[in-house]
């Protein structure tokens, strides 16, 4: 959950649909210091947003959830976001699924 209390939720968007890289999914791609989404400190570079306020992102293009985002009112902005692997759990997993 953020607390939107200005003109953004501080942190920019790649990909999404019809991206010059085909259809992605819509990640983080820079967070703002001293933004919102730095203050609140769990996101991170490379986790793909979902859904906002119940809202699914999923078929947006960039443009359109960035349009999404600004329309905002401030307050409490409750997101669903896909985490991105770090390198080490991809490695563990890795690992894991050799083993089996």
């Amino acid at each position: 959950m953020l607390k939107k209390e200005g003109p953004g939720l501080g942190f920019s968007l790649e990909g999404g649909k019809d991206s010059p890289y085909g259809d992605r999914p819509l990640t983080i791609k820079k967070i703002f210091s001293g933004g919102v989404a730095d203050k609140e400190g769990s996101m991170k570079v490379g986790d793909e947003i979902l859904s906002v306020n119940g809202n699914p992102l999923v078929h947006m293009s960039r443009i359109e959830a960035w349009n999404f985002l600004k329309r905002l009112t401030d307050g409490d902005v409750s997101l669903v976001v896909r985490k991105k692997l770090e390198a080490r759990d991809q490695l563990s997993m890795q690992a894991s699924s050799q083993q089996a």
